[in-house]
């Protein structure tokens, strides 16, 4: 039954004025479907965490390997005079790609850092005596060693850019 109201339009009255049902089509539950999709998504989170596991075991083993590397291989006197000249790149390897690169690069930078500290130390107790010996000016003195920490700064970053920052405020 039908009635028309002022708009033209026609409205569906329910039978003795009682509001009609609306019937729907009951939604169809995928079960199965909707399992395996949870259990994909479990399994794929677990293999994900052993990647990641394993992945991150590996980048140690490799950094471990690039310590290990360095302490089995101390650098030779000609190495560490060509880096106080400013060339280490016999020192370090050319990549800086791997995680054994970068350990044997970070390894080396404590290498030289150490060595250039040792140098700067024996330079410095140079010209202490030559200050008290009147054959240098507290000028000559600060140029040179300015001039030293330079330079090593500049080596060490060639290395590691990190250990350059350091050797300078030890310096």
């Amino acid at each position: 039954m039908a009635e028309r109201i002022e708009s033209g339009r026609m409205q569906i009255a329910g039978v003795g004025g009682a509001p009609m049902q609306r019937v729907g089509q009951p939604g169809v539950d995928y079960v199965g479907a909707r399992a395996q999709a949870q259990t994909s998504g479990s399994l794929a989170q677990v293999l994900d965490r052993m990647s990641q596991y394993a992945f991150g075991q590996a980048k140690q083993m490799r950094a471990d390997e690039g310590l290990q590397y360095v302490a089995s291989n101390p650098p030779t006197p000609e190495q560490l005079q060509a880096a106080v000249n400013g060339d280490p790149s016999s020192l370090i390897p050319t990549g800086d790609f791997t995680y054994f690169d970068q350990a044997v690069r970070k390894a080396r930078s404590f290498q030289l850092s150490a060595h250039f500290e040792a140098e700067g130390m024996n330079e410095l107790n140079n010209l202490l005596v030559a200050v008290k010996n009147g054959e240098a000016t507290s000028e000559q003195v600060e140029k040179k060693l300015t001039a030293m920490t330079q330079g090593f700064a500049t080596t060490l970053s060639k290395v590691e850019p990190e250990a350059a920052l350091k050797f300078r405020a030890t310096m």
